[in-house]
């Protein structure tokens, strides 16, 4: 359909013409589909013969045809595309030869299952979907845990947990997360220190999906177990006030909208914008340690747009902010 011969290899060059052949050659080891099914779900990867890359002014659209005839159309293709994943027969993203399609429901029982053998039974467990190819889930662990703020008059109380996250169409890899609740203002965040957080590819040399959940499995336990070195940082953080500096540098790596920053007026935080640019950030005296600047981010992003937008603001904010402070000009 394409006109480009099986095997056959083209560069990708800019020219005049708007059309472009990719073409990754067909794997000899490898050239079969791979379809794992469970319940109503499949998840397929099919060999791709070749790519058509067509550009309409700034915009491009690539034609991915596969071993089976059919072509597809995406906005774009990953690095070394050699299979076209499907999900319920839906074209998602390309991939590379050792790509392991996860189901949610794996990752899941994953988890639940990690937890069992370590005999922690979660108090509860929440499931959400960011986007329709998107998952993630919370497996609360102890409710009401007291924590000293340094700077706070009295205790804090949180709840926490272990978060997971998987995703169909490459968004993504397996995430774990340690997970935090604060009760005093119902604000919850996804947050990590250091070795808090764990990520598995959906990759595995030898395509066996055992193998990638036991890597998850080997981080759960793990986030389990540094658990206290977690809220030791959380604790450091409350003593330590934020600069504007780190503030700032946090703020453009956030990608802080204009409306987000007026959400964070109110909670304390003052961002000035240079046309789309953050100029400068300083705070009102109810934020006076770096535990307030992720109280208040965390918290605003519950007010954004999307759930995607308030998962990307929430997730690794701890360390965010961490590393703001190490980074910052002048400190």
């Amino acid at each position: 359909m394409l006109g480009l011969r099986e095997g056959e290899l083209r560069p990708i060059a800019r020219s005049r013409e708007k059309q472009t052949y990719i073409c990754e050659p067909p794997d000899v080891t490898v050239v079969h589909a791979r379809r794992r099914t469970t319940g109503n779900e499949t998840l397929e990867t099919k060999p791709i013969v070749d790519i058509l890359l067509s550009k309409h002014g700034r915009a491009e659209t690539y034609l991915v045809r596969v071993d089976d005839g059919t072509t597809h159309r995406l906005e774009r293709v990953g690095q070394n595309p050699r299979y076209l994943i499907f999900y319920n027969d839906q074209p998602l993203a390309t991939c590379g030869n050792n790509y392991v399609p996860l189901f949610h429901a794996e990752v899941e029982a994953c988890v639940m299952g990690t937890l069992q053998t370590l005999g922690v039974e979660p108090v509860a467990v929440e499931i959400e979907k960011p986007s329709e190819y998107r998952w993630r889930m919370r497996a609360v662990l102890e409710k009401d845990l007291v924590l000293p703020m340094g700077h706070l008059k009295q205790d804090d109380k949180f709840d926490w947990g272990i978060s997971a996250s998987n995703s169909y169409d490459l968004t993504e890899s397996v995430h774990a997360f340690l997970y935090i609740y604060r009760q005093v203002c119902a604000n919850g965040l996804y947050a990590w220190s250091q070795d808090g957080k764990k990520s598995v590819f959906h990759v595995d040399k030898n395509l066996n999906h055992d193998a990638v959940l036991q890597r998850v499995q080997d981080g759960i336990v793990q986030l389990v177990g540094e658990r206290i070195g977690f809220f030791d940082r959380l604790k450091e953080m409350s003593l330590i006030a934020p600069s504007r500096e780190q503030a700032k540098l946090l703020m453009k790596r956030l990608g802080v909208r204009k409306y987000e920053a007026a959400l964070l007026a109110d909670r304390g935080v003052l961002v000035e914008f240079d046309k789309a640019e953050v100029k400068s950030v300083d705070f009102t005296p109810r934020v006076n340690s770096e535990f307030d600047l992720l109280n208040a981010l965390s918290s605003m992003s519950q007010e954004t747009n999307t759930k995607h937008r308030e998962l990307e603001i929430q997730t690794g904010l701890m360390e965010k902010i961490l590393q703001a402070r190490t980074f910052a000009p002048g400190l």
